[in-house]
């Protein structure tokens, strides 16, 4: 990510939030989800939004929200430059500030929502840039009842039920199972196929329907993800690789990067050193 920047660190005592901090100009995210809900905000510039919804433009002051398994791109609009914060929310955390308000997650949290609030973008990324440094539980209570304050705002419409096309179907889950065991390579379609019951090419087709992404775009996330886990336990960054069947450390930095925004050491960094006793 030549002329990007970027940090990717955890809410210590926080149980899993993660926050997200980059300026970008080159880097755009390959499709991708995640396993908690994305709150972000651009504090600068333009970025975009690729989704089942289209290609999403978003302004300085846009607030964009994903939920676990929403499959999205993105990036600075071409020729601009971003600055983007986020916070990573475990399903937990939502479900709380949404329960302090007397709602519920499902009741206001669209697919792939983007909504415009000049008092509630401020005060988010106030508290995304205090939580970096902050040292105590206050900011973090503040950080709750601002996103339970941002559920409240009329923009944000009940989400759709799922259509009847959208049901989980049963080789798809079987599939999901299989490539997120640990195996050391991605298996062949032909073999997913078999174990799902399937011919190839009627399998691939169910699975990006339902996913959004192929297969194999399912197993290297699927292979990054534990990742982010072994990582944040400690693991060395060779043991990582090794352990989820990448080629050597370079491959592995290339599609962690990829995909998280950071490089894995990066990443592992911010678990073994507290930033204030970081130099």
């Amino acid at each position: 990510m030549a002329h990007d920047k970027a940090r990717l660190w955890p809410l210590r005592g926080s149980h899993g939030v993660e926050l997200f901090r980059a300026t970008l100009k080159c880097h755009v995210f390959r499709p991708h989800s995640h396993p908690f809900f994305v709150i972000g905000i651009v504090e600068a510039g333009v970025g975009t939004v690729t989704c089942e919804r289209g290609i999403l433009k978003v302004r300085s002051g846009g607030i964009v929200l994903h939920g676990p398994g929403e499959v999205h791109t993105g990036g600075p609009a071409q020729g601009r430059v971003l600055r983007w914060r986020a916070f990573y929310l475990p399903t937990d955390v939502l479900v709380a500030a949404a329960s302090a308000k007397g709602r519920s997650v499902r009741a206001v949290v669209p697919t792939h929502a983007v909504v415009y609030d000049d008092t509630v973008a401020e005060r988010l990324l106030k508290i995304h840039s205090a939580l970096e440094h902050a040292r105590d539980t206050g900011v973090f209570e503040e950080m709750t009842e601002c996103v339970g304050r941002l559920l409240r705002l009329d923009a944000l419409r009940p989400a759709d039920p799922p259509s009847p096309s959208s049901v989980d179907h049963p080789a798809v889950g079987r599939a999901r199972e299989y490539l997120e065991q640990n195996e050391p390579e991605s298996p062949s379609l032909a073999a997913l196929g078999r174990e799902c019951g399937l011919s190839p090419y009627h399998l691939a087709r169910l699975f990006k329907k339902q996913m959004g992404v192929a297969p194999h775009r399912y197993w290297l996330q699927s292979r990054i993800e534990q990742a982010r886990r072994l990582l944040s336990r400690g693991w060395k960054l060779a043991d990582t690789a090794a352990h989820l069947g990448f080629v050597d450390q370079s491959h592995f930095t290339r599609q962690f990067k990829a995909l998280v925004g950071v490089t894995p050491r990066s990443y592992a960094m911010e678990f073994a050193v507290p930033k204030e006793m970081s130099c």
